[in-house]
């Protein structure tokens, strides 16, 4: 089975990485295999089996473009893009969880306008299955006094939209 891992920053997964630059937007350090546009992508038609893509689509000039071009070169994939801007929810998400990485990533995000766009998926779902993921806003409880909180209901926030196709 040959992936593809379009917008990888530094994420490991897939046979093929592709990205941009060797440094996100962000100046966080990317690590492809293969330097390229998603806009044009230099493949052959349905060279891969799957494609994930996630959290890009917001960064690029077009959306659009860049989505034919995924579904083109992939007979299945996954793409996933944040419900909204994403600054608030992952400034509050990294807070609650005790992640201040997490925290400072939203701040910089937000600092360099690295999101060009707010998706909603009815604009890019043609033939594609739309989910919503959500998140707990606290980290989950587990261990001895787990059962305690099993009638609670904690707090979850709205955090990407998933298209797979």
């Amino acid at each position: 089975m040959t992936t593809l891992n379009l917008g990888c920053a530094n994420d490991p997964w897939g046979d093929v990485k592709v990205d941009i630059s060797f440094r996100t937007q962000t100046g966080a350090p990317s690590h492809p295999d293969m330097i390229a546009d998603a806009h044009n992508l230099p493949f052959r038609d349905a060279s891969f089996e799957f494609t994930r893509c996630w959290h890009v689509l917001e960064h690029l000039k077009n959306p659009h473009q860049a989505l034919r071009e995924i579904r083109r070169v992939s007979s299945h994939g996954e793409i996933r893009f944040p419900y909204d801007d994403g600054f608030k929810r992952e400034a509050i998400w990294g807070i609650s969880i005790l992640q201040p990485m997490i925290f400072w990533g939203a701040i910089k995000t937000r600092s360099v306008r690295a999101h060009l766009w707010k998706i909603h998926p009815d604009s890019l779902a043609h033939g594609c299955k739309v989910r919503l993921n959500h998140h707990f806003l606290f980290a989950p409880i587990s261990g001895r006094k787990a059962h305690y909180f099993r009638g609670f209901a904690f707090p979850r926030i709205k955090r990407e939209w998933v298209l797979t196709y």
